[in-house]
């Protein structure tokens, strides 16, 4: 029985770690985030990296410059969407960007010295119309 307890407390504090590096969101506009805290590296700064997929109708062909805006500053994706980005340790708005889409943000990210932070973006096509 103490074997077992002590199994059932050791899993239960896995459990309750990983949830703390992993969490994902979505808003009313379809749009989708997922935020995973990899292991911590001896860096000086932190890292983010992943990439931001646009969710539209299959035989739409555009194929628009997605971006990621983190507070103020806006940094360019590569064609495929992939983006990483060094950051100094500190708390960040970060949104996944591209035109005639619904952006997705992730207010209040903590990077700490040495982070290394997978966020991966799913935007939706913005179907509102420009005028009524």
């Amino acid at each position: 029985m103490k074997r077992f307890l002590l199994f059932l407390t050791i899993l239960l504090l896995f459990l309750a770690c990983r949830s703390a590096r992993e969490m994902s969101g979505n808003s009313d506009l379809g749009c989708t985030y997922q935020l995973q805290r990899l292991k911590a590296t001896s860096s000086d700064s932190a890292l983010i990296f992943g990439k931001i997929l646009l969710l539209k109708d299959p035989s739409d062909t555009d194929n628009f410059e997605k971006v990621v805006r983190i507070d103020d500053q806006v940094f360019k994706t590569n064609i495929y969407g992939v983006y990483r980005i060094k950051l100094a340790p500190g708390i960040y708005h970060i949104t996944g960007v591209a035109m005639s889409y619904n952006p997705m943000e992730i207010p209040n990210v903590h990077l700490q010295q040495g982070d290394s932070i997978k966020i991966n973006f799913a935007i939706t096509a913005n179907t509102e119309p420009l005028h009524d």
